[in-house]
C-alpha cells in the first residue's frame, strides 16, 4: 500500500536483517509474507478508509492462519485505522507511527518538519503525538498539502521521480527554513523520490518501520531457540 513503497519495504527488511543481524545464509533471514493490497486511493479522502479497512482485515485473517510473528503496514495514512487493527486480532502490529516517534524521541530535537498525505495531516497522526511530548511540528502550507496528494498519486505508479523530487525538496526546503531540525517522510511513497541526502536528518519512515519488523523477528525466534534448548 502502495506497491512500490511495498517493494521497497521487503528490500529495507532484508537490508536490515544483514546489516543489523548479520544475516548472511539463506537461513539466516527472516520467513516473510508480503501481501500488496490493491486499495482504492484513500491519501486524500477519508470516505474510503472504512472499506480500506475491510480488505485490510482479510489480509489479517490471512496472517493468523500462516503462523506469522508480527506484521506492519507500509502506509501512514493506513494507520488512520490503528484502534480497529488492534482490536481486531491477538497479532503484535509493528505501528509504523509508534515506531517513528520513538526515533524522533531518541534524537533530542525541538522542531520537525512532516511531509505527509493529506488524510495523515488532517487526521494529526504525528502532531498530536509528538506535540505531548514537547516538540513542534512544522507542517506544509495549504498549498503545499495539495501538491503532496498529487505527488503520492504519481510515486504510486512511479512515475515523474525526477520532478517529484525537486517538488519534495522545495516544501522540504520551506521546513528547514522555518525551523525544523529534522524532516518526516511521513508517506511510504516519499522516500521513492527524496534523495538520499540532505541537509538535516530525515526519517524514513519504511526504513524505520522494517528496522523494526526485524528487530522484533529476531527477539522472537532468539526467544523461541533458548525455550526449544532449555527443553
Amino acid at each position: 500500500m502502495g506497491p512500490f513503497a511495498s517493494a521497497e519495504l521487503l528490500n529495507m527488511v532484508l537490508l536490515s536483517a544483514r546489516n543489523n543481524f548479520g544475516a548472511r545464509k539463506d537461513e539466516d533471514f527472516p520467513e516473510i509474507i508480503l501481501i500488496s493490497i490493491p486499495v482504492m486511493s484513500f491519501f486524500a479522502d477519508e470516505k474510503r478508509i472504512k472499506s480500506v479497512f475491510k480488505m485490510i482485515k482479510q489480509k489479517i485473517n490471512l496472517f493468523e492462519r500462516s503462523g506469522v510473528v508480527s506484521f506492519g503496514i507500509a502506509c501512514n495514512t493506513a494507520h488512520i485505522l490503528t484502534n480497529d487493527i488492534k482490536r481486531s486480532t491477538d497479532l503484535n502490529f509493528v505501528s509504523i507511527i509508534e515506531q517513528s516517534i520513538m526515533l524522533i524521541e531518541r534524537m533530542k530535537i525541538n522542531k520537525i518538519g512532516l511531509l505527509a498525505s493529506p488524510v495523515t495531516i488532517r487526521a494529526r497522526l504525528y502532531q498530536d503525538a509528538l506535540e505531548k511530548k514537547g516538540l513542534e511540528v512544522l507542517l506544509p502550507n495549504e498549498m503545499q498539502v495539495v501538491l503532496l496528494g498529487k505527488i503520492i498519486s504519481d510515486l504510486v505508479a512511479k512515475r515523474n521521480i525526477v520532478n517529484n523530487r525537486k517538488v519534495l525538496l522545495a516544501i522540504a526546503n520551506s521546513l528547514e527554513t522555518r525551523g525544523a531540525q529534522a524532516v518526516i517522510l511521513g508517506c511510504t511513497e516519499f522516500p521513492l523520490a527524496f534523495p538520499s541526502k540532505f541537509d538535516i536528518p530525515v526519517i524514513n519512515t519504511i526504513e524505520v518501520l522494517a528496522d523494526s519488523l526485524v528487530e522484533k523477528y529476531y527477539s522472537t525466534r532468539n526467544k523461541r531457540h533458548r525455550y526449544l534448548k532449555s527443553c
